[in-house]
């Protein structure tokens, strides 16, 4: 029988991909990696090799928020350590193993899967600027300014003749004034 031992993050923590950012998939995707390479190493610490066949079958990856773990071959299922007699289960002793080394793995992680969860949902809900917001901020901070008056800052005298300097007109006026004055012939 197939053996499909598979961990769906997604359905677990009840979160699907498109809720999420991509920053936040990828961190999830790293945790998961972390949980299938434990999983890969008991697989080959512990699988019983006859033929190799069922060892060399396993696929363990990750996919998004789906840990995948799954064994083709039919009778992967029935797996189980020379010496020890297969009980009828679902799932071999072998077999067995693996899903128990994937679910404390999974219980190991839960913790921080959530928190990357609620660190990106916290970051989505963030206000971000817009358009109208800015410039009535903009304006809001110019009236403020105003009352305050601008020698009631510090440096604000200063601070509003140099802006004056750095506007793009001003930064133009001034090369083109240097490009005429390049462009004169030498000696009138």
């Amino acid at each position: 029988m197939f053996v499909d031992l598979s961990i769906d993050a997604g359905a677990r923590l009840d979160v699907s991909e498109s809720d999420l950012s991509s920053d936040a998939v990828i961190a999830i995707e790293e945790v998961l990696r972390l949980i299938a390479n434990a999983v890969e190493e008991t697989i080959f610490s512990s699988w019983p090799v006859d033929t190799g066949r069922s060892l060399r079958a396993w696929r363990v990856y990750t996919d998004g928020l789906l840990l995948v773990i799954q064994n083709p071959v039919f009778y992967s299922s029935w797996v189980h350590p020379k010496g020890t007699r297969h009980r009828g289960d679902d799932l071999g002793i072998s077999a067995e193993m693996v899903q128990i080394e994937a679910e404390r793995g999974w219980q190991q992680s839960e913790a921080e899967l959530l928190r990357i969860i609620e660190e990106d949902a916290a970051k989505r809900t963030e206000p971000e600027g817009t358009l109208i917001g800015d410039v009535a901020f903009a304006f809001a901070r110019r009236a403020a300014l105003e009352v305050a008056g601008v020698a009631a800052i510090p440096g604000g005298e200063l601070f509003t003749s140099l802006q004056s300097v750095f506007t793009l007109q001003s930064i133009t006026e001034r090369e083109q004034g240097r490009t005429r004055t390049r462009n004169r012939p030498r000696g009138r």
